[in-house]
């Protein structure tokens, strides 16, 4: 069972375009019935805003919460005492297609996504989560590591410039990337830019600006669906030497860095949560630790 169809939000039926059952006619009643009961005081005609939080290769016990005597991650930690914790699932271990189970709701070799290469471009055929969305009234953003081919952006071109079904875009195409010097195919909205910074700390400040933005749009407010798909804390083994003093020097070197880049990724969950927590009291975080 892959992450989303834990969450109910289908299988692979309900994803294909050749489906019986129009998933446009279901999602929005879908996504009302996952609503937790702390977003009982929403309107009872206006969808929730849903943020995605997903890490990249974190160790499964390389948390607080998840008894770690070495790894700080005080905003996981906080999040999972009142979280939902989902301990009995399937996942692929790799990169793409754990991304493409989150997108699809299917295994990842149905669609030729079987290990860390993820340049099987998806078809036209094959629904994904964001157009659904889009679809339903949703503003979307995907912020960060999108592992896919190129050419699937020519294939789904609902949305912005980037297209996939995605009205906004910052980050990059590929499995991997420096964090300072950044991947070839760095880009916001699909085009291509240069910036200057620690890839996790960028990706956090544009989630944050994304989240702001959307709050000051004028009225009626569409609901936001952000998913903020760090590559943190993946290879290569980097991280901001200010975060590594925090670790003891005793510790293994890789160690110590490896440390810091999930320290790293924490802080910039929380950058988001915090930016959440000032536009809107009820608030559904939906964490992924892959």
């Amino acid at each position: 069972m892959s992450r989303v169809n834990a969450l109910g939000l289908g299988g692979c039926k309900f994803w294909r375009r050749s489906a019986l059952v129009d998933p446009r006619e279901k999602m929005p009643t879908r996504i009302e019935r996952l609503l937790p009961a702390s977003c009982g005081n929403r309107s009872a005609n206006r969808p929730p805003h849903i943020a995605v939080l997903m890490a990249d290769d974190l160790g499964f016990a390389d948390t607080g919460f998840a008894g770690s005597p070495l790894m700080q991650t005080p905003c996981l930690d906080k999040l999972a005492r009142d979280a939902v914790h989902l301990t009995r699932f399937r996942t692929p271990t790799w990169c793409a297609p754990s991304r493409a189970a989150f997108l699809t709701g299917r295994h990842g070799w149905e669609l030729g996504l079987a290990t860390a290469q993820g340049w099987t471009a998806l078809g036209g055929e094959v629904v994904l989560l964001s157009e659904l969305l889009r679809e339903a009234g949703y503003r979307t953003a995907i912020v960060g590591k999108f592992h896919f081919n190129p050419a699937m952006r020519r294939r789904h071109p609902s949305g912005g410039s980037f297209g996939c079904g995605f009205d906004h875009q910052h980050g990059f195409l590929g499995g991997e990337t420096d964090y300072y010097r950044h991947h070839p195919t760095w880009s916001r909205d699909g085009k291509s830019i240069r910036e200057r910074g620690y890839a996790t700390e960028l990706f956090a400040a544009e989630a944050e600006r994304l989240i702001l933005a959307h709050a000051r749009r004028p009225a009626p407010l569409a609901p936001f669906f952000l998913w903020l798909a760090l590559n943190a804390p993946h290879t290569p083994l980097q991280a901001p030497r200010e975060l590594e003093a925090r670790f003891s020097a005793s510790l293994d070197p890789q160690v110590r860095t490896y440390a810091a880049m999930v320290l790293a990724m924490d802080r910039a969950f929380e950058r988001t949560v915090g930016a959440l927590q000032q536009v809107s009291s009820a608030i559904y975080v939906h964490c992924i630790r892959k």
